[in-house]
């Protein structure tokens, strides 16, 4: 599940970022999901997986989408409204 830590990161980044912290958290989201998928499926519901690397990749990802409009790209897919 999400840990406290977890909020804490996404709490700095919000900081950080301000409303592109939601672009962030989404595509963290995304990803572990992609990643996710195949541990549950190989390890059943036993399976863990940090959250934390996905949202230093999700920060990265909203840190360059200010300048490569990814935020755009993301509003246009419907994955951040």
């Amino acid at each position: 599940g999400l840990g406290l830590g977890d909020v804490k990161l996404i709490a700095l980044g919000g900081i950080a970022l301000g409303s592109a912290v939601a672009t962030a958290v989404a595509c963290a989201v995304l990803l572990a999901g992609i990643v996710a998928l195949p541990l549950l499926l190989l390890r059943g519901r036993r399976a863990t997986l940090p959250l934390v690397p996905f949202l230093a990749a999700g920060f990265l990802v909203a840190v360059l989408g200010r300048s490569a409009d990814v935020d755009g790209l993301l509003r246009v897919t419907s994955i951040v409204t």
